[in-house]
């Protein structure tokens, strides 16, 4: 299993789900890269053609050359919390 290089928060703040997910990374006291979709078109974008969806919250996951992108905020919390 590859170590993981890189984790990114895309999510818009005025959304519930996401605040889960960012109450729980707090909790937890991890640190990712938090990019903003209400805020930033571009960052949309890249996720929309990354994954062909705009919902948030979505967690991109970087190992090595793969990328994976998780949805859904249960499960992105219990991905956190098994870091």
């Amino acid at each position: 299993m590859s170590k993981i290089e890189y984790i990114a928060l895309y999510y818009k703040p005025q959304c519930p789900f996401c605040q889960k997910v960012l109450s729980v990374k707090d909790e937890l006291g991890q640190e990712f890269e938090l990019c903003d979709t209400a805020s930033n078109s571009d960052l949309m974008e890249e996720q929309l053609e990354a994954t062909g969806k705009k919902t948030v919250p979505c967690l991109k996951i970087t190992k090595g050359d793969a990328v994976e992108w998780l949805y859904e905020s249960g499960d992105i919390c219990n991905y956190l919390k098994n870091l």
